[in-house]
Parts: C-alpha cells; sequence; structure tokens
C-alpha cells in the first residue's frame, strides 16, 4: 500500500496534464488519475478507527493504555462492527449504485467478528494451564522396541505420537507415521534407530499458549510434560482441541452451578 501510494504520487508529478485533483471519481479511461484516486480512496479508508482496519489498530492501541489487551482489542473490534453495520446499511439504502458499500460492510463485519474470536482465544490460551487438558494415560515405548512391537502399540493406542523411556528417563519421541514409514521401506528395525532425540518438556503450571509456541517454533507435535524430572503427561497436537472443547463445557457447567 505505501509503495502503491508513492508511486501515485509520482504519477500525479509526472503527468501533470492528467488534472488528478479535478475529479476524485475514478475514470477507465484515464488510467493514472484512476490509480491516485483509488489509492487516495484505499488509504482513506485504512485511516477508518474500525479494527482490524490499520485505523483501527490505532485505537486499540489508545485504548490498551488504560485497559488490559483482551478489552481494548474487544472495544475496538465492536466499533469496527458498528462502522461494518453502517457500510452495510448504507449500501442497502441505494442499491444498487452503492453496492459497493454493502460488499465492504460484510467483509469489515466479519472481520471484526474473526478479530473478536481470536482474541477471546488467545486470551484463553494464557489461562489455561498443561495439567487442565494433558494426557496423563498415555502408552510409552522403549529404544529397544522393535518396529513391529512398536506398531502393535500403536494399534491399540489412540496416540499418534509416543515418548520412548529407557530407565525412567525420556530419550526421545517416535510418531506412528514415522514407524510405518520404515517398516514400509526399510523394514523392522528398533525404535531407537528412528526416534526423534530432540524435543521440547514443558512444565504443568506453563500457559497452553506457551506450549503452542514450543510447538511452531520447533515444528512438533508433541511436547512431554514433567514434574520434578519425572513425565507426568503429554500435550500433542491431536488432543488439543478435543480438551479445549471439553474444558470449556465444564468451565460452563461450573459456572452455571455456581450461579444457581
Amino acid at each position: 500500500f505505501a509503495v502503491a501510494g508513492i508511486a501515485a504520487m509520482f504519477l500525479s508529478v509526472a503527468l501533470p496534464q492528467s488534472h488528478p485533483w479535478s475529479d476524485p471519481n475514478l475514470n477507465p479511461a484515464d488510467l493514472p488519475h484512476s490509480v491516485i484516486w483509488a489509492n487516495i480512496w484505499i488509504g482513506l479508508f485504512h485511516l477508518l478507527p474500525a479494527y482490524p482496519m490499520d485505523g483501527g489498530r490505532i485505537l486499540r492501541a489508545v485504548f490498551g493504555r488504560s485497559m488490559d489487551p483482551l478489552r481494548a482489542t474487544r472495544r475496538a473490534v465492536s466499533i469496527g462492527r458498528g462502522f461494518g453495520i453502517a457500510f452495510i446499511l448504507a449500501g442497502w439504502w441505494n442499491m444498487p449504485q452503492t453496492t459497493w458499500f454493502f460488499v465492504v460492510g460484510v467483509l469489515l463485519f466479519i472481520a471484526a467478528q474473526m478479530e473478536d474470536r481470536s482474541a477471546v482465544f488467545h486470551s484463553v490460551l494464557e489461562t489455561v494451564h498443561l495439567e487442565d487438558i494433558m494426557l496423563t494415560d498415555f502408552a510409552t515405548l522403549s529404544p529397544a522396541d522393535t518396529l513391529e512391537d512398536a506398531l502393535d502399540k500403536a494399534v491399540h493406542s489412540l496416540q499418534d505420537d509416543f515418548p520412548v523411556i529407557r530407565s525412567g528417563d525420556m530419550v526421545g519421541v517416535v510418531s506412528r507415521q514415522k514407524i510405518l514409514q520404515t517398516l514400509r521401506t526399510e523394514g523392522n528395525g528398533y525404535v531407537q534407530a528412528v526416534m526423534n532425540r530432540i524435543f521440547e518438556v514443558a512444565q504443568k503450571s506453563e500457559s497452553l499458549s506457551s506450549a503452542f509456541r514450543k510447538l511452531s517454533a520447533n515444528n512438533l507435535s508433541i511436547i512431554p510434560v514433567v514434574e520434578n524430572q519425572q513425565l507426568i503427561g503429554i500435550v500433542t497436537l491431536q488432543n488439543l482441541m478435543h480438551s479445549m472443547a471439553l474444558l470449556a463445557e465444564t468451565r460452563k457447567l461450573r459456572k452455571a452451578a455456581l450461579e444457581s
């Protein structure tokens, strides 16, 4: 947007015969004139204090000086929804001449709704601890297990990823997919030959947001949860969404019980 705006300003200087400031309407017959005014209108639109537009993000930053990030975002989002509804009504009032007002309003309203849900979701991630959603009943493998034995265990488990334990210490992780792939291409072998020795661990008091960052930063699919250097649970991408949904329902039931 910034590059296009600068280019448009250069065009307005380089082509004075086009008289870009004389008429704010777009004219397909005069491309330089249309490019200049299109960028001006886009720039003004971005300056609207309607989140998630740039003006709305500035407004959220202002709100953030006096309130927590979630409240600041939700207040900016509510203003963005208001602008979206206003654009929808303006477009509906004088259809079809102002159809683009209606379309912009719908897109703005949807974008505001998505930002609101995203803000709430990230806020929840900060308040949920790994001990709330970690799997405590899980299968483990030994480095000395053969891949065929490991696959047999995987068949009787819902896990896609397995901690590898030697003498009570975790020494690696291996996925069901890796076991299958190696069996198909190289035949039977041992888990220690295919396990991933690079992995992250987390404490049970860490937030779910912290776990997400570790998973995404290192392209992992499992995080072991430890306490006093002992494995007490695992968090996998597979169980995260399922556990989050159950946790949300549990909190709703507890809240309803307290209110009654």
